[in-house]
């Protein structure tokens, strides 16, 4: 990945990140799946190198909703950044997934943000939507 802000003021940062991740899915009784994912952000910003480890525990289920199908989801997920060397982060998030035809498909969801007490925005509440295909 990489970003960079769209101001040239004190603000201004270039970052370059590099990602690692392994995910794995655990298939419990009917159509329930327990999730988990570990990720490591190798990440440089204005030349400074940093890390954040990322852990993830949640559950996901396929089932129908006026007979279109859906697979709704519901996921938490602790961040540490070796910035503050201390977990920074707790995002609490639920969604759905459902087909658009074809290999298409269509994620709304909605996140809970929590950021380490003495950051700015303590709590962020987003609601998203992603665009996704799938390959064979």
């Amino acid at each position: 990945e990489y970003g960079t802000s769209a101001s040239s003021g004190a603000d201004a940062y270039r970052s370059n990140t590099g990602i690692v991740e392994l995910n794995a899915r655990y298939p419990m009784a009917g159509t329930l799946w327990l999730t988990s994912r570990l990720r490591v952000d190798f990440r440089d910003i204005d030349g400074e190198a940093s890390q954040r480890y990322r852990v993830r525990a949640g559950a996901e289920w396929d089932t129908a909703m006026f007979e279109h199908p859906i697979a709704p989801y519901a996921s938490a997920e602790m961040l540490y950044d070796t910035r503050y060397d201390k977990w920074s982060r707790v995002t609490l998030k639920a969604g759905l997934e459902t087909p658009l035809g074809g290999a298409w498909r269509l994620e709304p969801y909605l996140a809970l943000q929590l950021n380490k007490p003495d950051d700015e925005l303590s709590r962020v509440l987003g609601l998203g939507l992603s665009l996704k295909v799938y390959f064979d």
